[in-house]
């Protein structure tokens, strides 16, 4: 082979590369979780998962009771607070404070309550809004800027970074998924998991909503998801079977 084929024939793969670049959303790069237990849930319709301080824990709410609800790690209730939503998705839970934030998705407002249901703050956020039903979904309160980061499920697809009093700091269009249905920060990377129930995926993406690894999630109607760093533990609700599901945190 002389030497102009070879460069030619090199430079054609090289263009042949760089037209069509893997992407963490590619089928065939994503990964599988490792499943470590499931455990039944007796709340209706969970949406939404956070982990509290210390980790013994979790939070969740329900769509059907528009409820906030106190679970152990094997999913029993321990506690449902006063607050009575209206159409509840997401919950937050702050571990400067102790505080809960949860999404009101068709008012598209955040609420900070205190762990007893007593009202603090609210707020709407101003997303231009084409369907009611496809708005503020998921909800994660990053300890190390001490701010809030929200999903947006769809039309338009939206990652939000909200500072604590309630003020939008910084929004990022989404591209990579069906839609958002939760989210999760990880105090171990710096970076955020995002959930796509329609996609049946989850994503390690930095803190622009830019993806790093694809995941396939094979659980049905996931939207509630909460990471443990220290333990290496990712935990997720099932909306239709009202189940709790605990994975490996990949590495």
């Amino acid at each position: 082979m002389t030497s102009r084929v070879f460069k030619t024939k090199l430079l054609s793969c090289l263009w042949l590369c760089l037209s069509n670049p893997v992407s963490a959303s590619d089928p065939d790069t994503a990964k599988h979780l490792e499943l470590i237990s499931t455990h039944p849930l007796q709340i209706p319709e969970p949406s939404g998962l956070a982990l509290d301080t210390g980790g013994c824990h979790l939070w969740t709410v329900s769509d059907r009771t528009n409820r906030v609800y106190k679970i152990d790690l094997s999913g029993a209730t321990l506690d449902s607070l006063l607050y009575v939503g209206e159409d509840l998705e997401g919950v937050a839970h702050n571990n400067t404070d102790g505080t809960l934030w949860v999404v009101e998705e068709k008012k598209r407002e955040i609420v900070q309550l205190d762990t007893l249901g007593n009202e603090l703050l609210r707020r709407h956020i101003p997303v231009k809004q084409k369907r009611a039903n496809k708005g503020l979904e998921g909800i994660t309160f990053n300890s190390k800027t001490r701010t809030l980061f929200v999903v947006n499920q769809k039309s338009p697809k939206l990652l939000l970074e909200i500072d604590t009093d309630l003020t939008l700091r910084n929004e990022h269009k989404l591209t990579f998924a069906k839609d958002y249905s939760a989210i999760a920060y990880d105090e171990g990377t710096d970076l955020l998991w995002i959930l796509s129930d329609a996609s049946q995926a989850l994503w390690q993406c930095d803190l622009a909503g830019q993806e790093i690894v694809k995941y396939i999630v094979d659980v049905k109607k996931p939207e509630g998801l909460a990471i443990n760093a220290e333990k290496k533990l990712l935990y997720l609700v099932s909306d239709s079977d009202s189940e709790l599901y605990i994975f490996k945190l990949p590495e």
